[in-house]
């Protein structure tokens, strides 16, 4: 069982970037850290597109990131945590960089990421309920991380 499964009843392609992530974890890191990069793009547009501020599959994600932490989507730290995912993914494709340690810390943090999404959705809490889900589940994972 994966531990993006939660994720098969909102979306399958997270739930295959998810689990691709972790099938390759093991042999290749650098392959993980490229599909967790991919699956913190589709979350975050999934995200914006929820709130009403997704723009266009063109705009680059650093950018998407900020109009959601400068809207009040996504606190700083939930931003920053985005954002070290998004550069592990761009070192891992561009530099072929990526060891076992780096694609550990952001398989925990896209998998939180991932439930709190899941909880959400589920509860239908809105965007402040999002917020609230990805703080504490992303804060609290990325202590342990």
């Amino acid at each position: 069982m994966s531990n993006f499964s939660v994720l098969s009843q909102h979306d399958e392609q997270l739930l295959r970037l998810g689990m691709l992530a972790e099938k390759y974890f093991p042999d290749d890191p650098n392959t993980c850290l490229i599909k967790l990069r991919q699956l913190g793009e589709s979350l975050s547009q999934l995200l914006a597109a929820r709130c009403g501020l997704y723009v266009s599959p063109d705009e680059t994600q650093h950018d998407l990131l900020r109009r959601l932490k400068d809207g009040g989507i996504l606190p700083r730290e939930i931003f920053q945590i985005f954002n070290e995912v998004r550069r592990a993914g761009n070192a891992a494709s561009h530099a072929l960089s990526g060891d076992h340690r780096t694609a550990l810390m952001a398989l925990k943090l896209s998998c939180s990421a991932s439930a709190a999404k899941t909880r959400q959705s589920s509860l239908n809490a809105g965007e402040k309920g999002l917020r609230h889900e990805l703080s504490t589940g992303l804060v609290q994972n990325r202590t342990q991380a």
